[in-house]
């Protein structure tokens, strides 16, 4: 008996695999892309931020689509049509399923469909999917499939979750002093879902601020029944002028948290879940507000004092192991000559700086999470106010904060060279190692 258990759970194991992957290749083969203008950058590497002045009165703007699903709108945005694009319609199909209470049907297609969909689409409903195909592979009722189902579609449900983006970047950009529009819920959703924003030059907006968040877990591992999954929360940008649809900018952010089973997400109401999504909405919030708002790249990227340093170069500590679990910290002043030599002008109009200070932990190749912030320091030294760990690895980094032609700008945050593609900041910061006792 045993045995025969064990031959139907494997040739359940290669068949939900086979199907994953047929659907996920059929999924990826229909994703489309944003048509996009970017602004071209001042130099090759450097973040274009020329647009930042000319933005007008902005509007935030939560979107529908999800990964794979954009609005297609050629150059100039004349063309409002939208194509609804093969994982677009999974998507839909998906929700569907969920909101009927469950997979109906064959059970492997129909978890194979939730997984490729949530890896392609950014669909969150997996865990109640395996539990639900997982079960009826079996002939027995899923394990909590109930309970499951609340708290996951409770924090993961499409519309909170692209709500909780849109109103995150909206707190950041006011914190940063920009003074938003605010337009009617229904008239956003409207032009947002017809890809049409010349309606809301109507309301008073200039410029729209369209975010999306396109992906919230990465590809599953492990056993199907109870799979690992990592927390890769993905959201995509576009900024656009209402008088006609052109896209002045779009970009892609990413936050990498936790790798965890679906139990362990779902465990306490989904407790983990929730507190894990927060700190990747706040992380996400913040550099899009910056890049589209306050972000002024540096004009000479790399730390000529310190080669490997881009951005300001730390000055103490020298060596990564410091004296004591309340380290002092300093690090170079801005402007640097550097910075001086290659845009004198502007440099020389550059007013209030102050400097913003994060010490994170957190592996390499994940978003640490920050457990010690300063922001407005004015000073290029400061000694840690809180007791930090023994025997323990901080990453650490520092950015400018300062006037500039009558607005606030941030510098990117300093890192080891290169600089990363996206703002959100990565293991690759400066570190220090703290003593054993």
């Amino acid at each position: 008996m045993p045995n025969k258990l064990f031959s139907e759970h494997a040739t359940f194991s290669r068949r939900f695999a086979a199907l994953l992957l047929a659907l996920v290749f059929a999924l990826q083969s229909g994703c489309v892309r944003h048509s996009s203008r970017p602004e071209p950058p001042r130099e090759s590497g450097i973040p274009g931020t020329q647009f930042q002045s000319a933005l007008g009165k902005v509007a935030v703007v939560a979107s529908e689509s999800m990964l794979g699903a954009a609005p297609v709108s050629p150059a100039g945005g004349k063309d409002k049509s939208v194509y609804i694009s093969p994982a677009k319609r999974t998507f839909i199909s998906c929700g569907k399923i969920l909101g009927g209470g469950g997979c109906a049907g064959d059970a492997e297609a129909c978890a194979a469909v939730f997984f490729g969909a949530m890896a392609i689409c950014g669909l969150a409903a997996v865990p109640v999917a395996v539990a639900t195909a997982a079960g009826k592979a079996h002939g027995d009722e899923p394990i909590e499939t109930s309970r499951l189902k609340a708290a996951v579609e409770t924090t993961m449900n499409p519309n909170v979750v692209q709500d909780t983006l849109r109103d995150q970047v909206e707190a950041d950009a006011k914190i940063g002093g920009v003074k938003l529009v605010k337009v009617p819920l229904a008239s956003a959703q409207k032009a947002a879902r017809d890809n049409d924003y010349p309606p809301l030059a109507a309301l008073g907006v200039d410029t729209v601020l369209e975010v999306s968040m396109t992906q919230i877990f990465g590809e599953a591992e492990g056993e199907m029944s109870n799979p690992v999954l990592p927390l890769d929360m993905q959201a995509h940008i576009r900024l656009i002028k209402t008088s006609d649809n052109y896209e002045i900018f779009s970009g892609d952010y990413f936050y990498r948290g936790k790798q965890l089973k679906y139990t362990e997400w779902s465990a306490n109401n989904a407790e983990q879940l929730a507190k894990a999504m927060r700190a990747g909405y706040e992380a996400i919030g913040r550099d899009i507000s910056d890049r589209v708002f306050q972000l002024y790249p540096f004009p000479e990227r790399r730390a000529q004092e310190s080669p490997r340093s881009c951005g300001l170069a730390p000055v103490d500590p020298k060596k990564e192991m410091v004296g004591d679990l309340q380290p002092q910290l300093s690090w170079q002043s801005f402007p640097r000559a550097a910075d001086i030599a290659a845009a004198p002008e502007e440099m020389a109009q550059v007013k209030n700086t102050k400097y913003d200070l994060i010490i994170s932990q957190g592996e390499d190749g994940n978003s640490p999470e920050v457990i010690y912030r300063r922001e407005g320091l004015t000073s290029t030294t400061h000694k840690i106010e809180i007791t930090l760990n023994p025997n323990t690895r901080y990453i650490w980094s520092v950015r400018a904060r300062f006037n500039l032609h009558g607005r606030q700008r941030v510098t990117e945050w300093a890192t080891r060279c290169p600089f990363q593609p996206q703002l959100v900041v990565s293991g690759r910061l400066y570190q220090f190692h703290t003593p054993k006792v």
